[in-house]
């Protein structure tokens, strides 16, 4: 027996199903990379509010201590940290729909695979 692979019809070339384990671990770290970053900007933006109302309840001028654009930030962070969780915990739309090739309904509506491109289920 021999431990030769035989060539794909494709020239030897991997298939977008060949790559799917590398595209799921890349965005899942990518998930992870976008998660520390919102949840670092959502973390300070929480200890600005706490020092914010320390301050105000001293005896401090407390018209010059709020920062404007918090709610902003705060907002965009947490948005920031939800795409992270999404990217590590699903993905699985956004797998199918941006990397993997568009799926063909047949005459009936029912969708043409062939057996080499069935959608392994991780």
């Amino acid at each position: 027996m021999s431990n030769e692979q035989p060539l794909r019809s494709n020239g030897g070339y991997p298939t977008t199903y060949d790559l799917l384990p590398i595209i799921q671990t890349s965005l899942r770290l990518l998930g992870v990379y976008i998660f520390i970053g919102g949840m670092t900007g959502v973390i300070s933006d929480l200890a600005q509010v706490v020092a914010t109302w320390q301050l105000a309840a001293s005896e401090y001028d407390s018209r010059m201590l709020f920062d404007v654009p918090f709610p902003t930030t705060f907002y965009g962070d947490l948005f920031y940290a939800l795409a992270g969780l999404y990217l590590m915990i699903g993905g699985r739309w956004l797998i199918e729909n941006v990397f993997l090739p568009s799926k063909r309904l047949d005459d009936d509506g029912v969708l043409e695979l062939t057996e080499a491109e069935e959608i392994p289920r991780s």
